[in-house]
């Protein structure tokens, strides 16, 4: 077994097997990075954003897909661990959001491996009733 942050086990072969659990810290990793380099345009980030962008697309040609949810309507049946909850007065009361993801759902040909880590925002905005001018 070669030691690291993706511990891999070699064959004779010359294959090698991840253990599951350090794929998918590994493919979390490469979706934090890309979430945050994508919006830094300086030309020195160039090279680094290009590495993460090819680690990224390495990980969808395994079937390795992050599915988006924030600013989705939440659902209690997603396969998501609520890390928070906060209110949100501009929002129409009962609605619940994703506001923030603290680690992506992750899915491998379609099976979820990851479940996602989430904060909601829950709106609390009462409805104001329309005033009417009669003349």
């Amino acid at each position: 077994m070669v030691g690291g942050i993706c511990d891999v086990n070699v064959t004779k072969r010359n294959t090698f097997e991840i253990e599951r659990k350090n794929f998918i810290k590994c493919a979390v990793e490469v979706w934090r990075l890309r979430n945050h380099i994508e919006p830094i345009k300086e030309k020195q980030f160039t090279v680094i954003r290009h590495s993460i962008l090819n680690l990224f697309y390495l990980f969808e040609k395994e079937g390795i897909s992050f599915v988006e949810l924030k600013n989705q309507a939440y659902d209690a049946g997603m396969a998501l661990e609520v890390i928070d909850i906060e209110e949100n007065s501009q929002l129409p009361k009962g609605s619940v959001t994703i506001k923030e993801v603290i680690e992506p759902l992750v899915l491998l040909n379609g099976q979820v491996i990851n479940q996602g880590q989430v904060i909601l925002e829950k709106g609390t905005l009462e409805d104001v009733p329309m005033l009417i001018h009669e003349e």
